[in-house]
């Protein structure tokens, strides 16, 4: 079989559910995650494909250039346009680093094809490949959880990067303001995850960097309804609707901005609901789902559907593998490993990192980053 070697810096959701879960399901390739800084000479010599997820450091492009020395099939798994993160954002410092954006571009012009979920992302990136070819997939997703809303008061779930914080503050926060009684009475409740509204009796959690930590924390929560507002911006409509799925897969109810890229799949009031950016519009749809609960159960049963015949990892598994024969097909001419040209990592890897802390804080830096030292051997 083909062997196909993922490579990230960290095991996030888009390795995960994106990447690793439909090609592990299709059993028709070997598959290896390996996080960026680990990957050496052997694991090249291995693999017959090689897939970088948002790739945007050097290390990651030392990776594509070796693999592609060696003949083998390289991919770019692209679900955000990270060139153009905009202004303001948490992550806007590192994404809007001048290197970090070359190495974006040279990463996939030394990738044979861009693998997708957004066609706004084939349409600005695909011509920067090989092949010129972008190629457009789906998310795998399996419903965790079915069961029926029948109690009197709310669970309400937001979970998103610190990157919206400013959308929180802006649509959630005066939101949730205006169900201060209900809150006091214990009808409703809020808990946020990632970004932190700073709002009194709301529950706040640390983004989890785990993916499989944060579905048992969600699936455990008995959460009602999931909120996803994002902005309403070119760079916004270019992302996947990955919260649809993921608050539909443990049977809560979402309600979205009424925007690319949910209301390519959210049909309001059918299986989920779209509101306009403004803090009146959510309280109302959300203080009519706490007086009619039923509905929550009507529109999460026909969400569950869609998922179910639209997103299982059989469907999807064989749609990657028809769009993208290669990873089952492909064959790396073999080589050995003298032919491998590809550096020690780990001190590319890292070093990379401390220019680009010094880069984006100057002299702040020299604070910051024994912080993160230490922080990142705590395992925080």
């Amino acid at each position: 079989m083909t062997n196909v070697l993922i490579e990230c810096p960290e095991l996030i959701s888009s390795v995960k559910i994106g990447v690793l879960n439909p090609l592990e399901y299709s059993k028709k390739c070997n598959v290896k995650f390996k996080r960026t800084s680990d990957i050496n000479k052997n694991d090249i010599l291995w693999s017959d494909i090689l897939i970088s997820v948002r790739g945007s450091e050097r290390a990651s492009l030392e990776i594509m250039k070796a693999a592609l020395y060696a003949k083998r099939y390289t991919i770019m798994f692209l679900d955000d346009d990270l060139i153009n993160i905009p202004l303001g954002l948490e992550s806007t410092k590192y994404f809007n680093d001048k290197k970090l954006k070359k190495y974006i571009l040279e990463i996939l012009t030394k990738s044979h094809v861009l693998w997708a979920v957004n066609p706004k992302i084939i349409e600005k990136y695909a011509s920067y490949t090989i092949n010129k070819k972008g190629i457009l997939t789906k998310v795998p997703m399996k419903i965790e959880i079915k069961k029926t809303n029948n109690e009197s008061s709310l669970k309400v779930l937001y979970a998103g990067s610190t990157d919206h914080k400013k959308t929180i503050q802006k649509i959630i926060k005066p939101m949730i303001e205006m169900f201060s009684e209900e809150i006091n009475e214990k009808k409703i409740a809020f808990t946020f995850i990632g970004a932190n509204p700073g709002i009194k009796n709301t529950e706040h959690y640390e983004y989890f960097h785990d993916y499989d930590e944060y579905k048992r924390f969600v699936k455990n929560g008995n959460f009602n309804i999931g909120l996803a507002p994002i902005e309403t911006t070119e760079f916004y409509k270019s992302k996947y609707y990955n919260k649809f799925l993921e608050y539909t897969s443990i049977g809560v109810l979402g309600i979205y901005t009424n925007s690319e890229p949910y209301n390519l799949i959210v049909k309001n009031k059918e299986n989920g609901i779209l509101c306009e950016n403004k803090p009146e519009v959510w309280y109302k749809k959300i203080k009519y789902l706490l007086e009619n609960p039923t509905e929550i159960n009507r529109m999460i049963k026909n969400a569950q559907k869609k998922i179910s015949d639209d997103f299982n990892n059989e469907v999807v598994s064989r749609e990657i593998l028809k769009l993208i024969p290669e990873l089952s097909e492909y064959k790396a001419p073999e080589v050995t490993l003298n032919d491998i040209r590809l550096k020690n990592l780990k001190w590319i890897f890292y070093g990379e990192r401390i220019k680009l802390i010094i880069r984006i804080y100057g002299i702040k830096s020299f604070l910051i980053i024994p912080y993160k030292i230490i922080k990142k051997i705590i395992g925080r």
